[in-house]
């Protein structure tokens, strides 16, 4: 069973457990709600795990800017690329 089916699956069962116990006058939304407080993704689970961190990174470097960081220019990354990747920069000057 897929990771998707067997979520559905205990979600489904959630809904008649609910049901069961007289709940049926929630609505769907909150019947969700309560799911996802209960049952939390998983970092890995959860395709925006990563964009919170991304928004602090951007943010910081909007600060440093602001702030007279002039930050680092392209021939610096793309070297630093390079480097690491054991690369040629395409933009070396010679």
């Amino acid at each position: 069973m897929t990771t998707t089916t067997s979520e559905l699956s205990h979600f489904h069962a959630y809904l008649a457990k609910l049901i069961a116990q007289g709940r049926q006058s929630l609505l769907p939304e909150e019947a969700l709600d309560e799911w996802r407080e209960e049952h939390p993704l998983a970092d890995e689970d959860d395709p925006f795990a990563d964009d919170l961190d991304d928004v602090a990174a951007v943010q910081e470097a909007i600060a440093d800017r602001l702030a007279g960081d002039p930050g680092q220019s392209l021939d610096e990354v793309l070297e630093e690329i390079a480097n690491v990747h054991h690369l040629v920069n395409p933009l070396r000057k010679p």
